[in-house]
């Protein structure tokens, strides 16, 4: 387990019920936003734990309030640990400074990277933008389903 807990994106309703769950956990340590989707009522979240809530400076353009409290630190550097055994890992995509995370082998990725089921053998790079790209391959047409 990493030294405290954190948030992986946040949804937008937060009541005392969640509250009172999370703080019975251990709380937070760090909120980790990985695009502008989730930017909604990350203050409040942040308020609420009294944490720090991580992002892409790139995509600070799309924050509409005032962080009063000083809890946002923007992600400078391709990588930036968030805590020990918890790396935030800027990878461009859905939005330029679109983020994942990288925690005991796992890698958190949002719509960050995101695969399109296709026909055929072969795989195809298509480059959308600056620093995007869409890898489109043979993934099945549609995922195999479990027998009950």
């Amino acid at each position: 387990m990493p030294e405290g807990n954190v948030l992986w994106d946040c949804i937008a309703y937060l009541d005392e019920e969640t509250i009172e769950t999370i703080n019975s956990k251990g709380g937070l340590k760090a909120i980790v936003i990985s695009h502008p989707h989730f930017y909604t009522t990350h203050l409040e979240w942040a308020k609420a734990f009294n944490c720090s809530v991580y992002m892409s400076r790139e995509d600070e353009k799309w924050l509409n309030r005032v962080d009063n409290g000083n809890h946002r630190r923007f992600i400078e550097a391709p990588t930036e640990t968030i805590v020990p055994g918890v790396t935030a890992i800027k990878a461009g995509g859905h939005f330029d400074g679109s983020l994942c995370l990288h925690w005991d082998k796992k890698l958190l990725h949002a719509d960050t990277l995101m695969a399109a089921p296709v026909g055929g053998s072969s795989t195809h790079i298509v480059k959308s933008s600056a620093n995007k790209f869409l890898i489109v391959g043979p993934l099945p047409q549609r995922p195999p389903t479990r027998h009950c």
